[in-house]
């Protein structure tokens, strides 16, 4: 006697990327400078994402941008990681611009 069965298996990838965030950070915009220009953190490798099925990750995203500049104040840097199969992952940290008078400046 013979038998064949056939089945049909459908892996579904259910695990959000794992998204790693810089630390709380004080920054100074530099001498001369008003505004601390942005960095890109992924870029950079201070924020990093990894994915069980999909590396790298399909999608990273920061907010506010790269690129933008901030005056002195505190602000919360937002990142998202999302997969090919939309699983989303979030983190975020807390940056404070505080422009360090030296001497000679008012």
């Amino acid at each position: 006697n013979l038998a064949t069965c056939t089945a049909e298996v459908t892996v579904v990838d259910n695990l959000a990327p794992v998204i790693t965030c810089p630390a709380d950070q004080t920054v100074d915009p530099g001498p001369g400078n008003i505004f601390y220009i942005l960095p890109d953190y992924f870029a950079t490798g201070e924020a990093t994402a990894i994915d069980n099925c999909t590396d790298p990750v399909t999608l990273t995203t920061q907010s506010p941008a790269a690129g933008t500049p901030l005056s002195d104040g505190t602000y919360t840097i937002s990142f998202t990681a999302t997969d090919e199969y939309g699983n989303t992952s979030t983190c975020d940290f807390e940056l404070i611009v505080e422009t360090e008078l030296g001497v000679g400046d008012n």
